[in-house]
């Protein structure tokens, strides 16, 4: 018993081209959108923007120093503690990284420096 599957028309073979097409075109649009962020965002400052760098480090000193931080609104505290602890996971993880392990450092049993073994003797 075979069945008859009805053949499809232009507008759906159309469409399934459009997917296909999409489905190809989405991941390097995402990839590239991505490159242009990372080149935008992952560059260090350049010398001429480190003036405003430390016109606006000096304004968040000031502001502690008159207390100006009680009169920022909820959202804006909010934002800003997120931020900050944003950078500090971000320390977090990378020093994770760095040690290759999630607490302390691994230290193999047998590493021990010529003067602290323990002399032998008879």
């Amino acid at each position: 018993m075979a069945l008859n599957a009805a053949k499809p028309s232009r507008a759906q073979k159309l469409a399934h081209v459009g997917r296909i097409f999409w489905n190809y075109y989405e991941p390097q649009n995402k990839l590239a959108k991505l490159a242009k962020y990372v080149k935008a965002e992952m560059m260090p400052p350049s010398p001429a923007e480190l003036p405003e760098i430390q016109r606006r480090l000096g304004n968040i000193v000031k502001g502690f120093e008159t207390a100006k931080w009680k009169q920022m609104p909820v959202k804006e505290a909010w934002l800003n503690t997120l931020v900050v602890m944003e950078v500090c996971f971000w320390f977090w993880f990378g020093e994770m990284i760095g040690r290759r392990h999630f607490i302390g450092y691994v230290v193999p049993a047998d590493y021990c420096l010529e003067d602290d073994k323990p002399s032998k003797k008879k």
